[in-house]
């Protein structure tokens, strides 16, 4: 088939063969045409699957009411600011994820910036907005570029896009409007579950960037500090401290 457009991925056509139009080249007639028209219908197939390590783990669209809610740790709980997503990249390899973009249903909401490398096992944060403080398991940490993620309440998607395929996107309802997290239980293979009674979470709400007890992932250790020499005393006087 040849047709005057492209098909694009995922479209439904149906093709008919008009039997008026069709002749037999034998000699050996009637018949000379199909009996009737011939119809029959096939669907474009899509993109193939983006082969990627990096997994949506946990998405905080409700942060809970005060303080608690406060996922950021810049001291204040702010229904946009407070919202994350967290990506792990489950690979023995760093992920490049520059120029890479984080969408809602809405559309895009985070683009990575040039230079945005999560090491191997481990994970990087997007949170909507202000100054996240604290250590986050070490993870990488940024703020979204268009100053809000928007992830709704009553239910949302969220793709990670290369520019030209889904990476990987992953969408909830209702059950991410209950003030805390959706985050895989287990961490990274698991199904969503509510954060606070998933296994290990000891009620808490949220772990931007860590595991879901609060360790760090294997990935996100800092390295081993630099110990220097920084003095040697070879001869010390014979009467007196040194």
């Amino acid at each position: 088939l040849d047709p005057d457009a492209d098909f694009t991925e995922n479209e439904s056509c149906t093709v008919t063969v008009l039997a008026s139009q069709v002749t037999d080249v034998d000699a050996d007639d009637p018949p000379n045409t199909m009996a009737a028209d011939y119809e029959f219908t096939f669907t474009v197939e899509g993109a193939a699957p983006v082969d990627t390590p990096a997994v949506i783990n946990e998405i905080l669209a409700d942060p809970a009411a005060g303080l608690a809610g406060d996922a950021n740790g810049d001291g204040t709980r702010d229904f946009s600011d407070d919202e994350f997503v967290e990506i792990d990249i489950d690979s023995a390899l760093p992920l490049d994820m520059s120029g890479l973009t984080l969408s809602d249903g809405a559309g895009v909401r985070h683009t990575f910036p040039s230079g945005t490398t999560v090491p191997a096992m481990c994970s990087i944060v997007v949170f909507g907005g202000e100054t996240p403080t604290g250590p986050f398991g070490n993870a990488v940490v940024q703020t979204a570029s268009s100053g809000a993620l928007g992830l709704n309440n009553s239910g949302d998607s969220v793709t990670l896009n290369n520019g030209s395929s889904d990476v990987v996107s992953e969408s909830y309802g209702g059950e991410g409007g209950d003030n805390q997290s959706l985050t895989r239980d287990p961490d990274v293979s698991g199904a969503f579950a509510k954060h606070s009674v998933a296994s290990g979470s000891g009620g808490a709400l949220f772990s931007p960037g860590t595991l879901v007890g609060g360790a760090s992932f294997s990935g996100c250790q800092l390295p081993a500090p630099e110990l220097v020499v920084n003095e040697i005393m070879q001869n010390p006087a014979a009467v007196g401290d040194s």
